[in-house]
């Protein structure tokens, strides 16, 4: 009678377990693909702010040309 009852007893602690290790689990892939979200979104952030370094680099390069046009035509109209 004991031993039927430990049985029992045990095979319900095994369940329990189960479930414990299968949540654990689905937790740990939860957490995975936060993480592989949180690196993606990592990753576009630096894309961005590499974009957006970049267009400020053309941006300066277009002001400078700009600039350097602009006193071209300065010197041409003070010689003329």
């Amino acid at each position: 009678m004991n031993i039927s009852i430990s049985h029992k007893n045990y095979g319900f602690v095994d369940e329990q377990n189960d479930f414990v290790d299968e949540t654990h689990e689905f937790v740990d892939e939860q957490n995975n693909f936060v993480d592989e979200t949180h690196g993606f979104v990592d990753e576009q952030n630096d894309f961005v702010d590499e974009t957006h370094k970049f267009v400020d680099e053309q941006n300066d390069f277009v002001d400078e040309t700009h600039e350097f046009v602009d006193k071209t035509h300065n010197l041409i109209f003070k010689a003329v």
